[in-house]
């Protein structure tokens, strides 16, 4: 993925105007230019950050750089306490400062921290969401040098020293080389300060942004937006995919409408299906209905026509045939009922089974009659009366 870093100035959160132009630089991964460093407008820096993450750089001046050693603690608590354990080292109140940090190390306890005023990092981070310009970390152009090392930029002198962390103005800066001699290995560019290009320090060709850009690609830097400054980047690359991700969702959502009303289009003609079948047989056994209704509602209202009494004898004898039935099974021919009598045309394996199935109906309180019974097919056929 590529880097693209976004150089803030010192004065932005003072100007009445928006700033218009940035000075930015998009690198690879190799720390090779994709883009060059250039005064670029507001429309192509959004254009340049598409698909790649941006670091935007803020000058160490606005900002004082401290080491620290505290006991181990957890990030909440170290939260709360290094404000206070710089307190004497402030000039402004802690409650009106923002602290970000991390461990040199993650093994001891040595801190290092960046101090600024609230209100200042949170002008800078209004004014870049004003402007649309989207962004992922905020960092300082200090942690692009390394220890022992002094950098001069277009207005400071930027010290990495055991007796000094942080940016030197150039009256300072000169006074501080003087006060050790045997300093720190320092670089001028071509777009330094001029009077701290007049220092004994090594001139280097090129920008000192892109000198920056490159080491805070490759180094450790401490990112400004912690704790309450906290940032999620919802840029444009973003936005696509939640939209691809709401389009799937509607998609899903359609699918299964899709599916569910080709199985209810499915169940309902196996359903218009069934009540043809239905409605054939019931023709069979009721030719002059004109629709199909419950058979037993028929049965009952046919019954009706002689009294109740062939009703309840007619479902008396067919309850009492069934449940036999169902623990004896064997072969029903037919069935008839007429004046209160029941007759069944059956077939079984034996004359002992068919007497058996005679006594379980007796003892149901049924009269049983035997009015026919021949062997046929190695089975018995008989005709059975039956009566209450």
């Amino acid at each position: 993925m590529t880097t693209c870093f976004l150089f803030l100035e010192s004065s932005i959160e003072t100007k009445t105007v928006r700033q218009e132009h940035f000075w930015a630089v998009r690198l690879d991964d190799a720390g090779d230019v994709d883009l060059p460093l250039a005064w670029y407008p507001i429309e192509e820096i959004k254009s340049m950050q598409m698909g790649c993450q941006t670091i935007a750089v803020l000058p160490a001046s606005v900002a004082s750089l401290h080491r620290l050693d505290l006991p181990k603690l957890s990030t909440r608590k170290a939260r709360e306490a290094i404000p206070y354990a710089l307190e004497e080292e402030l000039a402004e109140p802690v409650t009106e400062l923002h602290v970000a940090f991390d461990r040199e190390t993650q093994r001891d306890s040595h801190y290092r921290v960046v101090v600024m005023n609230r209100l200042r990092l949170r002008a800078w981070m209004h004014e870049l969401q004003a402007l649309e310009v989207a962004f992922d970390v905020i960092t300082l152009d200090w942690f692009a040098v390394q220890s022992g090392e002094a950098c001069a930029t277009a207005t400071d002198l930027l010290v990495h020293q055991n007796t000094f962390i942080g940016a030197l103005s150039p009256l300072l800066a000169a006074q501080y080389l003087t006060a050790h001699p045997e300093a720190c290995v320092g670089f001028t560019f071509d777009d330094s300060e001029t009077s701290l290009q007049q220092l004994e320090l090594s001139a280097h060709e090129g920008l000192y942004r892109l000198f920056v850009a490159k080491r805070l690609l490759k180094g450790r830097y401490i990112n400004l937006c912690q704790g309450a400054f906290q940032h999620r980047t919802h840029d444009k690359f973003g936005s696509l995919w939640y939209a691809v991700c709401g389009v799937l969702l509607a998609a899903w959502f359609v699918s299964v409408l899709g599916m569910n009303a080709v199985a209810l289009h499915r169940l309902q003609t196996k359903q218009a299906g069934l009540d043809q079948q239905i409605a054939k047989h019931y023709h069979v056994f009721f030719p002059e209905a004109k629709q199909v209704i419950s058979p037993r509602f028929r049965i009952e209202r046919l019954l009706n026509q002689t009294g109740a009494a062939p009703q309840d004898s007619f479902w008396v004898l067919f309850d009492a045939l069934a449940s036999v039935v169902a623990r004896n099974p064997l072969d029903i021919e037919n069935l008839r009922f007429r004046d209160q009598t029941l007759w069944v045309s059956v077939a079984a394996q034996d004359f002992a089974f068919l007497d058996a199935f005679e006594q379980k109906l007796k003892k149901l309180q049924v009269r049983v009659k035997q009015t026919q019974a021949k062997t046929r097919d190695n089975q018995v056929a008989a005709t059975l009366e039956l009566r209450l």
